[in-house]
């Protein structure tokens, strides 16, 4: 999924699926994405669970990235990765470019 920022046009891409990033790396993909609260809390049950909280947090971290970016002022390109997203992401086709990025604001799963 690419993302725009309407700021300064800061462009961004987030992966869809599995983050192998989080699953290697943990909390430290969160900081370099600047989603710091994340990445320290998924850094110390790291520590609490022999990394078993990255493994699990792998497979929501795209979307959770892409909730905070939106959440932050990007917004989704219309390209073939947001309607990649969108499936499986199990999100109604029906719901246009804004209903998503209200969708995504509020934080449903």
């Amino acid at each position: 999924m690419i993302l725009k920022s309407s700021a300064d046009n800061e462009v961004v891409e987030i992966k869809v699926g599995f983050s192998w990033t989080v699953f290697i790396f943990g909390g430290f993909t969160l900081l370099a994405r600047k989603m710091y609260w994340h990445g320290f809390i998924l850094i110390g049950l790291d520590i609490v669970s022999l990394h078993i909280a990255s493994f699990l947090y792998a497979f929501v971290a795209n979307k959770a990235t892409a909730k905070y970016y939106i959440r932050n002022g990007y917004e989704p390109t219309k390209d073939e990765s947001w309607f990649e997203a969108r499936r499986k992401w199990h999100i109604p086709e029906t719901m246009n470019e804004q209903e998503f990025v209200e969708y995504m604001k509020a934080g449903s799963n």
